[in-house]
């Protein structure tokens, strides 16, 4: 749940919740979240792990449309982990900029992401990158 602080006082905006599809038990969406606001933009990014699909969730809020929208699902490079890796499970997401990192402790990993803004065609898109 998304709460806004105005004036002294905490106001309830809006849920973030997975997409109905990959709603089923043990999705564990939420185990771990973490929220950015890089320097000098008006835009605002959650990072939510769901480690029981093997899956995080990013979602961004701009200020100019006032709504918050799935942005991309980050998945792992590696089609064999499973929920029992925990990726993106408790404490293994963090944001920095454009740049996500969604750990999966089972297998000792670290998976970047990097979004990146193709202007021409007016979309988002959020790959995997090497550093």
């Amino acid at each position: 749940k998304i709460f806004k602080k105005v004036s002294g006082t905490w106001s309830f905006i809006e849920s973030l919740t997975p997409p109905m599809e990959l709603v089923r038990p043990h999705t564990k969406f939420g185990s771990s979240v973490v929220v950015n606001t890089p320097y000098g933009r008006d835009d605002t990014t959650i990072l939510v792990g769901a480690p029981g699909c093997a899956t995080a969730f990013v979602f961004v809020y701009h200020t100019t449309s006032e709504a918050w929208k799935e942005q991309a699902r980050l998945y792992p490079s590696d089609s064999t982990l499973s929920s029992e890796h925990r990726f993106g499970g408790s404490g293994a997401v963090a944001l920095h900029g454009d740049l996500a990192f969604v750990g999966s402790s089972a297998m000792e990993q670290v998976y970047i992401y990097r979004r990146s803004y193709v202007a021409d065609e007016g979309y988002v898109k959020w790959e995997l990158y090497s550093i």
